[in-house]
C-alpha cells in the first residue's frame, strides 16, 4: 500500500489538490470522479482557492459524483449533488461540467445507469477521489461488494445508516443509494484516498493490515497500480505501533 502520512487534514487537502493538478496538466479534459463527504471538505476548499489564484483549470474537466441517496433531491442540503454545488459546483461557475445524479429519479437503476453510459462515453478516468467509510465502504460499495461490480442501486449497511440517521433525526432515514461500482472505480487511471482524523483510526488499520476482502471493499483497491493512501496523523496513529 502507497502511503503517504501528512502532518494535518490541511496537508493531505493540499497534497490531494496536487494530485488533481498533475491529471489536469497531462489532459485538462481530464474526467474526474469524487467523493461527498465531511472529509474531502477542506480539499475542495484548496480546490476553490486555487482555481480562483488561476493555479489550477478545471473548466474543461469533466466532474462525476461518485454517488448519491436515493429519495433525497438535488436541492437537500443532506444530498451529495447539494454538497458538491454548494463546495465547489457554485463556487467556480462549473454547472456545464459536473455530472450530478438525482435521488429523486423515479427509476435510480435508470439514472445510474444513465451516469454510468455518460462515463463510459467519454473513455479513460482520469483521476478517482475517495473517502473511507467507517465500514470500509467506498462510494456506496458497501461490505461484500467485489471488485467486479459496477454502477447498481444498493442497500445501505448499518454501519452506513448509523450515520445518516444523525442527519434525518426525526425523519425518514433513506436505506438506498445508487452508486458508481469498483469496476468503473478501478478503471481510474489514479486512485487517491483520502483518510483524515481519530475516529478513521481503526479502519485505517484494518485496510492496512488486513487481507484483500469484500467485507471491507476499500481492500480490493490496494492492488490498484495507481492506488494511493494520504492519511493525517491523527488517522494513522496506531499504525506504527
Amino acid at each position: 500500500m502507497r502511503l503517504e502520512t501528512l502532518d494535518s487534514a490541511l496537508d493531505v487537502a493540499a497534497r490531494a489538490a496536487d494530485a488533481l493538478a498533475a491529471a489536469l496538466a497531462r489532459r485538462p479534459e481530464a474526467v474526474l470522479l469524487l467523493p461527498a463527504g465531511a472529509t474531502p471538505v477542506p480539499f475542495y476548499a484548496e480546490v476553490v482557492r486555487r482555481a480562483r489564484a488561476g493555479t489550477l483549470d478545471l473548466s474543461r474537466a469533466h466532474l462525476f459524483q461518485l454517488d448519491e441517496l436515493v429519495g433525497v433531491g438535488p436541492r437537500d442540503p443532506r444530498g451529495f449533488q447539494a454538497f458538491f454545488r454548494e463546495h465547489l459546483v457554485t463556487p467556480l461557475g462549473l454547472d456545464a461540467r459536473f455530472h450530478a445524479l438525482d435521488g429523486t429519479a423515479g427509476d435510480p437503476a435508470a439514472e445510474i445507469e444513465r451516469h454510468r453510459r455518460a462515463l463510459a462515453a467519454l473513455g479513460a478516468i482520469d483521476l478517482v477521489l475517495l473517502g473511507l467509510g467507517q465500514n470500509g465502504h467506498v462510494a456506496f460499495n458497501e461490505p461484500g461488494s467485489r471488485l467486479e461490480d459496477t454502477a447498481r442501486v444498493v442497500t445501505l449497511g448499518a454501519k452506513t445508516l448509523e450515520g445518516l440517521r444523525l442527519q434525518f433525526a426525526g425523519e425518514p432515514c433513506p436505506t438506498q443509494g445508487i452508486t458508481l461500482g469498483l469496476r468503473e472505480i478501478a478503471a481510474g487511471k489514479e486512485v487517491v484516498m483520502l483518510v483524515t482524523g481519530k475516529g478513521k483510526q481503526t479502519i485505517l488499520a484494518r485496510l492496512a493490515h488486513g487481507a484483500a476482502s469484500g467485507d471491507v471493499p476499500a481492500t480490493l483497491l490496494l492492488t490498484h497500480p495507481g492506488f494511493r493512501l494520504l492519511a493525517d496523523r491523527a488517522a494513522a496513529a496506531t499504525l506504527a505501533r
